[in-house]
């Protein structure tokens, strides 16, 4: 697994995307986001993203909560934190 810091992620976008190595992007020394690759199909880190994205994917569904209310509940939240 590679760590890019994020200043450093506009030059190595591209190499970065076409790799089969995770990444984990850092933004002031600390943990930003981690990107991982959906080229390497072996990689169980990636298998269970997929089992735990479907899971909450199905449950969001049976609660008849739509993607459209996660995105506006989060833009409400984002916005609450800027006061």
């Amino acid at each position: 697994m590679k760590t890019v810091r994020a200043e450093d992620l506009g030059e190595k976008v591209l190499k970065l995307l076409d790799s089969e190595e995770s990444v984990l992007l850092t933004r002031n020394e600390k943990l930003a986001a981690y990107i991982l690759s959906t080229l390497d199909e072996h990689d169980d880190r990636r298998r269970r993203f997929i089992e735990i994205t479907d899971q909450i994917g199905a449950e969001r569904r049976a609660l008849g909560i739509t993607e459209e209310e996660i995105l506006a509940d989060f833009a409400a939240w984002r916005r609450s934190r800027r006061r």
